[in-house]
């Protein structure tokens, strides 16, 4: 935890008075699912963007808190860094740690009724029981101004020979 609060003062000290479009945000995803259709897993992650060039390449810091998951530690806490390239409606991420690595490619697109349609695909490895996640992940909410509300939806492979899933609620505040 102590991790994470370094991480957010050094990314709002970075942050300034400046704001730009869309990528300047701060994420919260809380969810719930299941390992194997049989054991109840809980998470709840944050993360903090922050443009730096022109709205297109971005800095990444990402905390996720995974609880009760029979496979990986029961409670985890794991802080990551990382930089985002942004073009148009498609976001690439890549954050690490000193022991872990997590990629992505996200797409997400708002009409003009402020419906935010997203979807996209992660993969991370290194993990401590040596084993990867690759998960698809599908999304959908509505923009009120600065603020976004929505649900998410993950399914994946964990272990490489057993399947996750997490649903839950997204909210976000960009400025």
């Amino acid at each position: 935890m102590k991790k994470l609060f370094m991480a957010v003062a050094l990314m709002m000290f970075s942050v300034g008075t400046v704001a730009s479009d869309r990528v300047d945000s701060v994420t919260v995803k809380i969810g719930q699912g299941e390992f194997e259709n049989s054991d109840r897993t809980h998470m709840v992650e944050g993360t903090i963007r922050k443009s730096f060039i022109d709205d297109v390449v971005y800095g990444v810091i990402e905390h996720r808190y995974i609880k009760d998951h029979p496979v990986i530690s029961s409670e985890k806490d794991q802080t990551m860094v990382g930089v985002g390239y942004r073009v148009g409606d498609i976001h690439l991420e890549s954050v690490v740690n000193e022991e872990h690595f997590k990629v992505s490619a996200m797409y997400e697109h708002r009409d003009v009724n402020d419906f935010v349609y997203s979807g996209g695909i992660w993969h991370g490895d290194m993990w401590d029981e040596n084993f990867s996640q690759t998960f698809v992940e599908i999304g959908f909410g509505k923009q009120f101004d600065a603020v976004y509300v929505g649900g998410f939806y993950e399914v994946g492979n964990t272990t490489k020979r057993s399947v996750d899933d997490l649903y839950g609620v997204t909210v976000r505040y960009s400025w």
